[in-house]
């Protein structure tokens, strides 16, 4: 295996304003990513017979070209004591040496 090396390029945006007293604050913060990945390491799961799925075996392995991209946000109201809060995030990674999505990703 060779070891992966990345660059990765982000960009984020963090908003604070108090709503209605000195007792609140909503905050969001929103950021976006891309990462190059040379030589990427994933586990390939190798099936050693046709009649039953379960037995095999996987190996780590290099993609030499990956990139992944996503997005996260996040919203906070805090007023005096509690906080009220969401989030969302995504990521997406594709192997730019076969053109096909990476499937194994959370």
């Amino acid at each position: 295996l060779k070891h992966e090396s990345s660059a990765i390029k982000e960009l984020s945006l963090i908003y604070e304003k108090s709503l209605f007293n000195d007792y609140d604050l909503l905050k969001f913060n929103a950021s976006v990513y891309h990462n190059d990945v040379k030589d990427y390491i994933r586990i390939l799961r190798i099936d050693r017979s046709v009649d039953d799925p379960v037995d095999g075996t996987s190996q780590f392995i290099n993609i030499p070209n990956v990139n992944l991209y996503g997005a996260e946000a996040e919203l906070n109201y805090f007023y005096n004591n509690w906080e009220f809060s969401t989030a969302y995030s995504m990521i997406r990674g594709k192997n730019k040496t076969d053109g096909l999505y990476l499937e194994d990703l959370p």
